[in-house]
């Protein structure tokens, strides 16, 4: 794991910078706090103050603790839910494909969200992820589906930006989270056995 300090340093400085440097863009010259509406925007906000964390973690005691870990196993399949989140919603309410992924859009959803993924599953494997740990990866969905639900269909405060409703057809909607909650969860257990599978090799390796 020594070997990696370095490599991970680099990676979380790049995820917390990026991170800061398109939401002051967003927060100032483009949206203001509405951008935070989207769960792309939320999820890269929280992988960007865990990020933070990370190399606090890191630096002070060449280690990070548990709670870092798990924060991260969060951060990790929030933003591998957000690629496919853009890819199958986001994406084809562009007015071309591609505009999803240019400007901040690149960083927001490609960039970010693959190297936040990819360094948690094969670089950062200081634990063994556990069955209760599986269930902590749904409360970042659940939070983001109630805060959708109470402002797009009780206060109708945003439209439905992420069309949730298929055009008036609200009851789709509970079918659908029901459906975003399964995959997020065995999206959980994809990431579980692949960060698992790294740290076994690892400990084999030393």
């Amino acid at each position: 794991m020594k070997n990696n300090k370095v490599l991970l340093l680099i990676i979380h400085t790049f995820l917390f910078i990026s991170t800061l440097i398109v939401l002051i863009y967003l927060l100032f010259y483009k949206k203001g706090f509405r951008f935070l509406r989207f769960y792309t925007a939320c999820i890269n906000l929280f992988t960007g103050i865990v990020s933070l964390i990370f190399i606090v973690d890191l630096l002070i005691d060449n280690n990070i603790s548990k709670f870092t870990f798990k924060l991260r196993y969060l951060s990790a399949c929030g933003m591998l839910f957000t690629i496919i989140v853009v890819a199958l919603v986001g994406a084809p309410n562009y007015n071309h494909y591609y505009d999803a992924f240019i400007r901040w859009n690149l960083f927001f959803h490609l960039i970010n969200p693959i190297l936040s993924s990819m360094s948690f599953i094969f670089l950062e494997n200081y634990y063994i992820i556990n069955v209760r740990d599986l269930l902590l990866t749904l409360i970042p969905t659940l939070v983001y589906m109630l805060f959708y639900g109470l402002s797009v269909f009780y206060f109708h405060y945003f439209k439905d930006f992420y069309r949730v409703a298929l055009g008036g057809r609200y009851y789709i909607t509970p079918v659908l989270g029901i459906i975003a909650l399964i995959s997020y969860f065995n999206m959980g257990l994809v990431v579980n056995s692949l960060n698992n599978k790294s740290y076994i090799r690892y400990i084999i390796i030393e």
